[in-house]
């Protein structure tokens, strides 16, 4: 059973194993133990126990090379039947000396000595039997690992789909490195027969979800995003551009949470724009000549309590070593911080700085305001900082670089 942190043998039968291992061992290399005169080529190996551990080695390799890392557990099935063999020498060994011993210590009961032969086997079977069933009818099911295989999650996404009433558009955003398999054959699978269905995958880049989502939106005045949370594509939009163009087109009423996907519900406004801000406000800010802060756009105004839209776009001057995280933070008007928003700078096809093509690269932001923000004129500024030192960039010699300003106005709830 596919458990986390599970080993593929039971910790009770451990023991055993290293029993047979040692056991297979010893008889192979008895011969340099009891001969040490005996000339290499007429060595002899006992043939059963030569090949059991040869097996159980050979098998051990592509686990142990994997170029994903080691160990890989799908490489080890093959060690499995020599493991389990060594397993069963271990429990004979173990049989045959506590019968051997008790005999000699207890003469007078060997009818009942000689049933540990049956005795103990039956228990570690019984162990065996009740391991197996508890994980794999209680535990498994419970589990991601049991949801993805088997797309019982595709399942029900298809028939939540297929069940949505008029109006209601589903929208996948998918990892744009996957190309043209940026899509879940088993949901086009079980939707085939569904011509009505209004479901969309988002490749996500600028571009697509500019497009898609636009597409995606005719006709419809909720669309219920699928963020993947085990799935490959899971953090497709880690650069929130699918958010922050429905953040800016509709109302987020909505979160539901499920195995390997959560659904963000969004009621559109109006007849929606999905067309990214132009990032167009010059700042030419070199970052200790790693980066360049070229241009950026901030929302000129917004309420209280609402995401402030800023974008950014930068670019690499020198390859680096560290993929930098940039701090968007909301200053006001006596200087006092009163939001920040922290977050890895990412290349679209989802590469830290330091695996950044020598090319400019835009970043999308929403910077939550607090409900209780007094109307009046904010600065937005932006930190570059090392991830793990939290060491700042500077640009000549301002740590905060002031990228806009924004207004915020009084909030229309009436209060």
């Amino acid at each position: 059973v596919n458990l986390p942190n599970q080993p593929a043998i039971p910790l009770f039968l451990t023991p055993f194993f290293l029993f047979g291992l040692t056991t297979s061992l010893y008889y192979i290399l008895k011969p340099s133990f009891t001969n040490t005169q005996l000339p290499i080529t007429n060595y002899q190996s006992p043939p059963p126990h030569l090949l059991l551990f040869s097996w159980w080695l050979v098998m051990l390799l592509p686990a142990l090379l994997a170029p994903e890392g080691a160990p890989h557990h799908l490489r080890l099935l093959g060690t499995l039947v020599p493991a389990y063999i060594f397993i069963a020498v271990g429990v004979t060994i173990t049989v045959h000396f506590l019968i051997r011993i008790l005999s000699r210590a207890i003469p007078n009961l060997q009818s009942l000595i000689s049933n540990l032969q049956y005795l103990i086997p039956f228990v570690l079977y019984t162990f065996l039997a009740f391991h197996t069933i508890t994980n794999y009818f209680i535990r498994w099911p419970n589990t991601a690992d049991f949801t993805l295989p088997f797309d019982l999650y595709a399942t029900r996404l298809a028939a939540d789909i297929t069940q949505a009433p008029s109006g209601v558009g589903y929208v996948l955003p998918m990892d744009i490195r996957a190309a043209a398999e940026a899509r879940h054959y088993t949901l086009d699978y079980l939707l085939a027969a569904q011509p009505h269905a209004a479901y969309t995958y988002i490749p996500v880049d600028e571009r697509n979800a500019e497009r898609l989502l636009a597409q995606a939106a005719q006709g419809q005045t909720e669309l219920r995003v699928v963020r993947w949370t085990d799935d490959k594509h899971r953090g497709a939009d880690a650069k929130e551009i699918v958010t922050f163009l429905l953040e800016t087109n509709g109302v987020l009423t909505g979160h539901e949470s499920y195995p390997v996907y959560d659904v963000d519900t969004y009621t559109l406004i109006g007849q929606p724009s999905f067309t990214l801000p132009a990032i167009d406000q010059p700042i030419g800010a070199e970052f200790d000549g790693l980066l360049r802060l070229d241009a950026a756009y901030v929302s000129p105004q917004i309420a209280p309590g609402d995401d402030l839209p800023v974008a950014l776009t930068l670019a690499p001057l020198a390859p680096m070593t560290t993929d930098y995280k940039a701090s968007i933070r909301l200053i006001g008007p006596a200087g006092e911080p009163i939001v920040q928003k922290d977050r890895q700078l990412q290349h679209n096809f989802h590469q830290g700085t330091s695996l950044w093509p020598p090319e400019t690269v835009n970043e999308y932001y929403l910077l939550p305001t607090p409900p209780e923000t007094s109307p009046g004129d904010y600065m937005v500024k932006v930190v570059l900082y090392h991830p793990d030192t939290l060491a700042p960039l500077v640009a000549s010699g301002v740590v905060e670089v002031p990228v806009g300003t924004v207004t915020v106005i009084e909030s229309n709830s009436g209060f």
